[in-house]
């Protein structure tokens, strides 16, 4: 959490940072001065109806803030949401994207560590991505995290429908009634894979917990496997990787728009995504 707030805090000032912490199980130890916390304490344990469940208390959260704020970046607490420097735009300029759809998709990257290629120990006082070289461009976290909460109407949406309030789906991965539109120039960076150890750490200490689903440990179980699979891989090129994620992403198998990010198996170098090394133009980001 504390490299959430660090680079949160820098984007946008600690007092508009809202946590949402899901469980009293919680007690970070990290400065929560200045941000505003609410705990929800009766989410359910099986990893859906947790998404869910989760996705609905967050949505119902942000159309109160709404009424104070023109846009909103969501994020998980492992997730930093960031513009492309070869945009040139700032954080205003850049969110006039979504001002005529009311939403859009950022360039999902699943940070990977190579622990062939990374031996150094992370150094959390120096920019991760500096230390980190290796990411999967990955539908499952290319998700709307940049809104500003009203919608509006998509030629494929119903007649009559012409705008409404924003909603996540469960696990956050679309918005609720509208189609895929990626964006050109917002990132997201997904850090769970990030460092090895601590990874490891985390997934044998939810092993060890009753509060934690099996369906929880099973899907990170799966997720690991990542850690072999990139050792093996050449990387795509980046922006080659990007074009083909914005091009396709947004598609059904018959050329239509789709509710939902969808893989480009044919394009996939790893089973989740496409590997690529990170453009150093990222490095001194988060």
């Amino acid at each position: 959490m504390s490299l959430w707030l660090k680079y949160y805090g820098a984007q946008f000032g600690r007092e508009n940072l809202f946590v949402v912490l899901d469980g009293d199980e919680w007690e970070p130890n990290v400065d929560l001065t200045g941000v505003t916390v609410t705990m929800v304490k009766d989410a359910p344990r099986q990893r859906v109806r947790n998404d869910r469940f989760m996705a609905k208390t967050v949505s119902g959260r942000a159309h109160e803030l709404f009424n104070d704020y023109h846009y909103i970046v969501r994020s998980d607490i492992d997730e930093f949401v960031c513009i492309d420097p070869n945009s040139g735009l700032n954080w205003e300029t850049a969110m006039e994207e979504i001002d005529y759809w009311g939403y859009t998709y950022s360039m999902g990257m699943d940070v990977v560590h190579n622990r062939a290629l990374e031996t150094d120990p992370l150094d959390l006082n120096q920019p991760i991505l500096s230390q980190r070289q290796f990411a999967v461009v990955d539908h499952n976290y290319s998700n709307p995290n940049v809104t500003n909460g009203i919608c509006s109407q998509h030629p494929l949406n119903e007649p009559g429908q012409k705008s409404w309030l924003l909603s996540w789906s469960g696990g956050f991965h679309r918005a609720l009634g509208g189609r895929v539109r990626m964006s050109n120039h917002f990132a997201l960076f997904h850090f769970a894979l990030f460092d090895y150890d601590p990874a490891n750490k985390r997934q044998k200490d939810r092993l060890a917990s009753n509060s934690n689903h099996r369906s929880f440990t099973g899907h990170i179980d799966q997720r690991f496997k990542l850690f072999d699979e990139i050792s093996n891989v050449a990387q795509m090129d980046a922006d080659q990787a990007y074009k083909i994620a914005r091009d396709k992403f947004p598609l059904e198998n018959d050329g239509s728009l789709s509710k939902r990010p969808r893989a480009a198996p044919e394009d996939a170098n790893v089973s989740s995504g496409i590997l690529i090394e990170i453009p150093k133009r990222f490095s001194n980001i988060v």
